[in-house]
């Protein structure tokens, strides 16, 4: 356990220098929402605290950058992707877990790489990784309490939210591909009012200022590994 949990810190310290403060406490923050749903729903919580730790590995470039390592590195676009550089940072993030972190876990990998828009066959990981990015205590308004109040019981009626959470940057411009089939298999009654409407009427909200990261209860899941509390190696 002594040498996971230093490999956490490794990690956590290699973001602190990626990320800037503010995407590096959003990050805390979905860890500890990520281990909540795992538990909540009976899914690996190691691999929800990894997945939910790396998800944004990849925001710390800036456009030129991203596309650079992703050309750099064989990361193939699609054409959706190759006009909307948003949701690229998950493809170059899966490819960092890999070759910088050292995550083989492909359980991991997808849920790292399917955060931004999502994936028609989404795994129960993928959809916590989802949901945790997007109901994570920084975000506030109408549709992150209603994804919260979803995932109480249920994280597929999450999903139709969450979606409209992560598409307000678009401004009415349909959402990806990979999106639109996964809430039309989960969440079909919304799919409508989501992809024609919602996106350009919704202003995007505010984050609440002066969040650190330190109400995310770091030292519990460090625990976790300290413990004994997760016993999955991956």
């Amino acid at each position: 356990m002594n040498d996971k949990h230093s490999n956490i810190n490794a990690i956590k310290d290699a973001l602190k220098q990626i990320l800037d403060e503010k995407r590096f406490a959003h990050t805390l923050a979905v860890c500890e929402v990520a281990v909540m749903l795992a538990e909540r729903f009976g899914a690996d919580k190691e691999k929800a605290y990894l997945a939910a730790l790396l998800h944004d590995c990849a925001r710390g470039f800036d456009n030129e950058q991203l596309l650079k390592y992703c050309n750099e590195n064989n990361i193939e676009l699609d054409d959706y992707m190759k006009s909307d550089i948003n949701p690229v940072h998950a493809l170059a993030g899966a490819h960092m877990a890999i070759h910088r972190f050292g995550i083989s876990d492909n359980e991991i990998l997808n849920a790292i790489r399917r955060h931004a828009v999502g994936c028609e066959d989404v795994t129960l990981l993928d959809k916590i990784i989802l949901v945790a990015d997007a109901t994570e205590p920084n975000r506030t308004g109408a549709d992150a309490e209603e994804a919260r109040i979803a995932a109480e019981t249920n994280l597929d009626k999450a999903l139709a939210p969450v979606m409209r959470i992560k598409s307000y940057y678009l401004q009415g411009r349909p959402m990806h591909p990979n999106g639109i089939k996964m809430l039309e298999k989960y969440n079909p009654a919304n799919i409508v009012n989501l992809v024609e409407n919602s996106p350009k009427a919704r202003p995007k909200p505010a984050a609440v200022g002066g969040f650190s990261g330190e109400a995310c209860g770091d030292f519990q899941f460090d625990s976790l590994y300290l413990n004994g509390g997760i016993d999955n190696d991956l």
